[in-house]
């Protein structure tokens, strides 16, 4: 990990839109909880804890097992920065499946 969270976030912002636009809606979901991992450890918790929300609405587009797991253990994460015990614990749970 390079923890280059600031180029990644941009990142995330550059492409979010394509990856709809490319037919890969269904990884959406995992990006986005992986954009609010970044937004978290910049700092940017109100960004994050929307990002993180976002993530959650649509995880239902979210099938694929792996993609699942990267997205809880993402959340996860976000919630430990965010101090947020019951959502660290609660996605922690569903990464482990």
């Amino acid at each position: 990990m390079q923890r280059q969270w600031n180029d990644a976030n941009v990142l995330f912002e550059e492409h979010i839109c394509g990856v709809v636009a490319d037919g890969q809606k269904r990884l959406l979901p995992k990006i986005i909880s992986q954009r609010a991992w970044c937004q978290a450890n910049l700092g940017e918790m109100d960004s994050a804890i929307a990002s993180a929300a976002q993530s959650i609405d649509i995880c239902a587009d979210c099938t694929d097992l792996d993609d699942l797991a990267v997205l809880h253990f993402r959340l996860s994460g976000v919630g430990r920065l965010l101090v947020d015990h019951e959502m660290e614990n609660h996605h922690s749970t569903l990464a482990s499946g």
